[in-house]
């Protein structure tokens, strides 16, 4: 289970840099 929710989290860790970093490029 704490395999599963650390996944979880990582995943929603990379989409929110991913999301971040495009706004960045974006509002640059």
């Amino acid at each position: 289970m704490k395999d599963m929710k650390e996944q979880v989290l990582q995943v929603t860790k990379g989409d929110f840099v991913g999301s971040a970093s495009g706004a960045v490029v974006l509002t640059a």
